[in-house]
Formats: C-alpha cells, sequence, structure tokens
C-alpha cells in the first residue's frame, strides 16, 4: 500500500467526518428554532446549513473518488474487504472506526433531517389551515374606488378575495 493512497483515505475520511459532526449541533438548533418559530435562529441555521452542505459534499465526493479510484463499493463490507487485503491489523482498525463513525453520524444527521422535516411540513399545513381559516372568516370585504368612495359594484367589491 503507498502511503499516498493511505494519505487521501485518511483525509477524505476525516473531512466528511468532520463536516458530517458538523451538522448535528446545526440541526439540533433547527429543530429548536422550528419548535419555538424563532425566525431569526432559523434565518441563521439556513446560512450555515447551506455553506457546510457544501463542505460536506466535497468531502463525500472525495471518499467517493477515493472509492472508485480503488475499484470498491462506498459500503462498509467492500471498504473492509479492501482493508483486509491492503493493510496490516494496526492500520485497518483505526480507518474501520472512522468509517462506522462516519456512517453512524450521518445516520443520525437523516434522523434529525427528517424529523425536522416532518415539524416543517405540520407547520406548514397549521399555517395553511389557519389562512384558510381567517379568509372564511373574513368573507367578502367592502372597498373602495380610487376617488374614495364605497364601490358597489360587486366585481370590484370582491377584487381583494380574487387576489
Amino acid at each position: 500500500m503507498n502511503t499516498e493512497t493511505l494519505n487521501a483515505l485518511q483525509a477524505a475520511l476525516a473531512r466528511a467526518l468532520d463536516a458530517s459532526h458538523a451538522f448535528e449541533p446545526l440541526l439540533a438548533d433547527e429543530h429548536r428554532a422550528l419548535k419555538t418559530g424563532d425566525l431569526t435562529l432559523l434565518s441563521a441555521v439556513l446560512d450555515r446549513k447551506s455553506s457546510l452542505t457544501e463542505t460536506l459534499l466535497t468531502a463525500s465526493e472525495a471518499l467517493l473518488t477515493w472509492c472508485s479510484d480503488q475499484g470498491i463499493e462506498p459500503d462498509y463490507p467492500a471498504f473492509r474487504a479492501w482493508c483486509e487485503q491492503q493493510l496490516d491489523t494496526a492500520q485497518q482498525a483505526p480507518l474501520l472506526t472512522q468509517w462506522q463513525k462516519l456512517k453512524v453520524s450521518l445516520d443520525e444527521n437523516s434522523r434529525s433531517t427528517a424529523v425536522n422535516r416532518q415539524m416543517l411540513s405540520s407547520l406548514s399545513a397549521r399555517n395553511q389551515a389557519r389562512l384558510t381559516l381567517l379568509k372564511n372568516l373574513v368573507g367578502a370585504t367592502d372597498t373602495y374606488s380610487a376617488s374614495g368612495t364605497q364601490s358597489l359594484n360587486d366585481g370590484q367589491r370582491r377584487w381583494v378575495d380574487q387576489v
């Protein structure tokens, strides 16, 4: 096993793991912002999430490229088989551990994202129901013409409802 290949693997795993771990508190902040309705926090989270997503994608691409260069599937069984063929036991253990930690972190992030997505969907449905209720409660309204007089024309009176 050449040092360059091993270094590329270690660097790709480390970057992916760092990026994935950085998502964990961010997703917790997103959950808190959705739960409390804190739009300032949610806006800040979305800005950070966008940047961090790019970092994670870049790290993932590097890991996928490394797997492709080695001719292996980017999954644990294939990675483990490669390690057993290419590395001694002392070199295998930290890499296999790091790969497993990455998988656990990505799975946790996926679960947190699903919870946040469901919460957002629920909030959106509730808001839509509230808007519909308000629209039904308000009903038809009287509007005024450009000269400031009340319009009796039903078509003009309901222009607000049509918008």
